[in-house]
Formats: structure tokens, sequence, C-alpha cells
């Protein structure tokens, strides 16, 4: 990270900046089907999630299909990745207040904000205050894609113990976060001959790039 007294500053001093990658695997993961032929899943639980479970079922479809289905259909379906413009780039500004950390984002998520504030920092979730006055490109857009700019900003500050704002510019928007995750849901249905729907099973895949 580059802490700068300007942002012009900061953007020239990372136009300086040279990154060479090593031990890089042969094959990287790139889509869906190789992270689910490799078995490259993120654990339950890594990533803030709505809900505290990564699987549910309801009744006994698997028994339902083969008692009372007269047919049964598989496939799937899905979106590939797209690029997610905001004209309202991420920003961040963390100050610390009172032995607190006070982060300033536009998020659409404030707890997925804080649980990654707190990952990176190790403060508690009771030391962390997050504000959220208003949400350009609330779309989908800063969901979750805004938790990389209010974490550094807030590692910045307890860093430096000074108020740190970050604000990404276009392109750099762009090209580190500024997308949509690929989707899959693979699933199999079984229905009567009268069209009634009788079950359904699935799993969802979503490419976490």
């Amino acid at each position: 990270m580059i802490l700068a007294t300007t942002q012009t500053i900061a953007e020239n001093a990372v136009s300086l900046v040279s990154v060479t990658y090593s031990d890089v695997e042969p094959s990287p993961i790139l889509n869906i089907d190789a992270a689910r032929d490799s078995e490259s899943y993120l654990p339950h639980g890594i990533l803030p999630s709505l809900h505290d479970y990564d699987s549910f079922t309801v009744g006994d479809p698997e028994t339902s299909m083969k008692q009372e289905a007269d047919f049964t259909y598989e496939g799937n379906i899905g979106c590939g990745h797209q690029y997610h413009l905001h004209m309202e780039t991420q920003a961040a500004r963390a100050s610390l207040v009172n032995g607190c950390l006070v982060v300033s984002c536009g998020t659409q998520y404030p707890q997925a904000s804080l649980s990654a504030i707190s990952a990176i920092t190790g403060y508690h979730h009771s030391k962390i205050e997050v504000r959220c006055e208003r949400t350009g490109g609330g779309y989908g857009g800063k969901i979750t894609r805004h938790q990389f700019t209010a974490a550094a900003a807030a590692a910045a500050t307890v860093c430096m113990k000074k108020t740190v704002r970050i604000q990404l510019d276009l392109n750099a928007n762009m090209s580190a976060i500024g997308s949509r995750r690929p989707h899959e849901l693979r699933y199999k249905v079984g229905v009567k001959k009268d069209g009634t729907l009788v079950a359904l099973t699935g799993s969802y895949y979503s490419l976490q790039s």
C-alpha cells in the first residue's frame, strides 16, 4: 500500500511500481468448471453471509423423484462474467476516535464491511463503527466489493494513527474490482405427466474472482 499526502502523489507512485509473480500454478483457476474439477471451494463462513448454512433440504426430493415423478430433467443455467460500471467508484475514509475505528464508505452491506475491517485490523466488532452516508452505484456493485477499500483505509489508519481516505480512479476500479462474478445452477427436477412439479435439487456455484 502506498500512502501519500495527496491522491496525485499516490497515483504517480503507483505507476512506478513493478510487480513480478512467481510460483504460479501451471493452470490457474479462471472459471467455474476448473474450480469444480479441482474441488477448489471456499469454506463456508470465510466470507460474510446473509445465512448460517451452506446447504438446505425441504422434504425428501430424491424419494419424490423416484416414487412420484413421471419424468426427470437435468440441466444448468448461468450467466458469465460481466464488467460492472458505476461512475462513483469505491471509496472509504477511516479515522480513530476514542480508541475505536470509524469508517465511512459507500456500502450496501455494512456488516460485511465491519467483518472485513475486523479481520484485517484485529479490532473487535464492538470497536468498529461503519457509516454509510450515501451509495452511488448501489445496484450490486457495493454489496461486497467495497470491503477492499474499507479494510485498506482502516489498516492504514491503524498503522499511521491518522485519518486515511481512499478513492479509486475509474481504471483502477474496473481492473481490480469492477465486475460481476459468473454464476451457475446445476439442477434436477421431477414432474408428473400433468406438469405438476414434485421435486427439485440443485447446486449453485459462484466464482469468487
